[in-house]
């Protein structure tokens, strides 16, 4: 018998505004989840960006130091005045080798006439 009791009108809509109000809240609570999850997708995404531009930034710092312990003896100082400015020391001399240039033999150039005649005799 308790199951076939019906509700008072007044309590029947505090129960459907209560189940209303928890639906409400349960789409507000996905709305806020689904924002977090975006959030945590772009911070993943900037983090691989910057981890790898720490590689590469790591990278060039090994390159620097290396040219930059070359640059600190004297036989890497010369090498690159000699590469940056082309200068050589007292006595050295400059050859330069030139190879002669290739020239390519062609035919002159038939008269217009004679190429219609080769054109016509091929038929």
């Amino acid at each position: 018998m308790r199951y076939f009791r019906q509700y008072r009108p007044l309590q029947l809509l505090l129960r459907r505004l209560v189940t209303l109000l928890l639906f409400l809240a349960a789409i507000l609570v996905a709305n806020g989840v689904w924002g977090v999850f975006q959030k945590e997708q772009e911070t993943r995404a900037n983090r691989e960006e910057a981890e790898e531009k720490r590689a590469e930034l790591a990278a060039r710092e090994y390159e620097l130091r290396v040219a930059l312990s070359k640059l600190k003896s004297d036989s890497g100082i010369e090498a690159q005045l000699r590469q940056q400015f082309e200068v050589a020391r007292k006595g050295e001399g400059l050859i330069i080798i030139v190879e002669e240039p290739v020239s390519v033999e062609s035919e002159p150039e038939k008269p217009f006439w004679r190429q219609w005649a080769e054109f016509i005799r091929r038929f």
